[in-house]
């Protein structure tokens, strides 16, 4: 889950930044992204993050 979840921002992020019609991943995406990803991480194995 961890990696094709990571793999897919890396394969497709020329198509993600089309759609978004970024050049390039801004610093807020990536937190956002990071975010996303942690949250459904710790989700899926019965946990949360309470740093936030």
């Amino acid at each position: 889950m961890i990696w094709s979840s990571t793999q897919h921002y890396a394969t497709y992020q020329a198509e993600l930044l089309i759609i978004t019609d970024k050049k390039q991943y801004q610093q807020k995406d990536i937190a956002e992204i990071s975010e996303f990803l942690c949250a459904m991480v710790l989700s899926g194995c019965g946990l949360s993050d309470h740093t936030n």
